[in-house]
């Protein structure tokens, strides 16, 4: 259907996949026309033609959500590949906490969660660090059955005996609220799509090669997963993924709190279950949020959020307007935040470099960007740029 189809080239420009061989790309989609369904000589509006851009081509080898490809791409070349792949992988599938029956219940499982699990305003990373500690005790509780089974020493007879105390993996799960059928399907979608992005070169298996064997190399940590335990940089890449799915925090007309506002203009609600729940009354005006899934019940909720700063948004738009005469940045003709000329110029050309790497790889597929000196020079540049805001986001 064309209106199927108008709204999904809209979503691929919005992320950068496409763009318009016209300046005004974005206007051109939103102003297209759709025929009337009654009327059979109505046409379309034909619109300008597409281009495909460097992300866009690096996409289109990844059978999966744009979005989520989007965040795989920029988690494998900023190289803190691994945190993304458990969020990109409970995104395709579902979140691996439970909710208990009953408010009461209900309650006492969020805050329990919120102190145990949320870290830097994020729902996406509070998932990474459920997932990371039930790898862990799933580990553990593997290499202890094993010992118990076979003690051939007495060191691992002592062993042994610390294993049986030991937290079962069922245990964990029921105590932090978590399914372990869940996170076993979160570990097979990693897995898949690592693969993925092995057969299509952004990891390397060390000899160039695809398929089964290059995913069995690529399991062991690599390059591509560097700055895996910067989760403020994981962050950054959590909203280059879910652009241009951002609230943003303004004041309430009646002055107590804030309220959240889509580009939309829409006014939605973080949900109760978030690690961000009490966003809109113990945070400032000012504060950007950027979301996977917004649901209307009684009201508008986003079930995931995380908490970004501006230099994100700015590398992640898609469109950047800077105000010379005002230090003002406008992303996209809606997000507007203040900023010195010198640093948007700064930012822009990032940008570019990171659009001339996505193009490098077109070209050379097999390129190692670890090892190539001028790549990594620029990609340095975007980490220290991203890691500015964590001094900027409000926590």
């Amino acid at each position: 259907p064309t209106r199927t189809v108008k709204t999904a080239v809209e979503n691929l420009v919005e992320i950068g996949a496409l763009r318009m061989l016209s300046t005004q790309a974005a206007s051109m989609v939103r102003d297209a026309t759709v025929p009337n369904a009654g009327d059979p000589h109505s046409r379309p509006r034909r619109l300008r033609p597409l281009a495909l851009t460097a992300l866009g081509y690096h996409l289109a080898h990844l059978p999966m959500d744009a979005r989520l490809g989007k965040m795989l791409v920029f988690g494998s070349i900023l190289q803190c590949l691994d945190p993304v792949l458990t969020v990109c992988a409970a995104l395709a599938y579902k979140s691996p906490f439970v909710k208990p029956f009953g408010k009461a219940n209900a309650a006492n499982a969020s805050s329990v969660l919120r102190d145990k699990f949320s870290y830097l305003g994020s729902d996406h990373l509070a998932i990474v660090k459920a997932y990371d500690e039930w790898e862990k005790v799933a580990a553990q509780w593997r290499g202890g059955k094993a010992a118990v089974r076979h003690p051939r020493s007495e060191q691992e007879r002592a062993g042994s005996r610390g294993a049986a105390t030991a937290l079962s993996e069922r245990e964990f799960c029921s105590a932090n609220f978590l399914s372990r059928d869940t996170l076993g399907m979160i570990r097979q979608l990693r897995d898949q799509f690592k693969q993925q992005l092995c057969e299509i070169g952004f990891i390397s298996s060390g000899r160039g090669d695809g398929g089964s064997q290059g995913l069995a190399e690529a399991q062991q940590p690599g390059a591509w997963d560097a700055h895996a335990r910067n989760l403020e940089l994981v962050r950054c890449v959590v909203c280059a993924g879910l652009y241009p799915h951002i609230a943003h925090s303004l004041r309430s007309p009646n002055g107590k709190g804030v309220r959240l506002v889509t580009r939309d203009r829409e006014q939605v609600f973080v949900h109760p279950g978030s690690m961000n729940a009490r966003l809109t009354s113990d945070y400032p005006p000012g504060v950007f949020v950027c979301f996977h899934t917004c649901v209307k019940t009684s009201l508008p909720f986003l079930h995931d959020s995380t908490i970004v700063g501006k230099y994100a948004l700015l590398l992640f738009a898609n469109q950047v307007k800077i105000a010379l005469t005002r230090d003002a940045v406008l992303l996209d003709q809606w997000i507007k935040f203040k900023m010195p000329e010198h640093g948007a110029v700064l930012c822009k050309l990032l940008r570019k470099e990171l659009e001339g790497l996505l193009v490098r790889k077109i070209q050379n597929p097999r390129l190692d960007l670890a090892k190539d000196h001028p790549a990594q020079l620029a990609l340095d540049a975007v980490r220290r740029l991203l890691e500015l805001d964590s001094h900027t986001v409000h926590l």
